[in-house]
């Protein structure tokens, strides 16, 4: 009769226990959730600063459209001019305002000078956003005949 040592069988043809194969799925889906995490994240700061340098654009546009503006409406146009428009996807809202200078300011020494600015305001995944844009102009004052 021919012994077989059982042990020596087992350990030859035996596979994974089901302790090895449980923890061994959980490093593999551990690392997995991590790398798909910074994918999220890296997604989500990729479409922020688009958007961020979408409104830029769209203000340097709205700067030189009122440049064009200011043209139209000759040397001497309206001493303050508000609008306000909606442009884009996600919806981003373009605020032009030029105004005099505030009471107390500096620049209330040169009557001359406008402040022209620009805002642009849009939403994101964690709250609202805004940039803002400012120049000064020079107007010369009317000459009275």
């Amino acid at each position: 009769m021919h012994l077989v040592n059982r042990n020596t069988m087992r350990n030859e043809f035996a596979g994974f226990s089901l302790i090895e194969v449980m923890l061994a799925l959980f490093i593999v889906g551990s690392v997995l959730t991590s790398i798909f995490l910074l994918q999220q994240r890296i997604t989500d700061s990729v479409t922020s600063y688009a958007t961020s340098w979408q409104s830029i654009i769209l203000m340097k546009k709205r700067m030189k459209q009122s440049v064009f503006d200011r043209a139209k409406e000759g040397l001497y146009g309206p001493a303050s001019k508000k609008s306000k428009e909606t442009i884009g996807t996600p919806p981003i809202t373009i605020t032009y305002e030029l105004i005099k200078p505030p009471k107390g300011s500096a620049l209330e020494k040169f009557p001359s000078i406008m402040i022209e600015s620009i805002r642009a305001q849009w939403d994101e995944w964690y709250g609202k956003r805004e940039e803002k844009m400012v120049s000064f102009l020079y107007r010369p004052e009317q000459k009275k005949s």
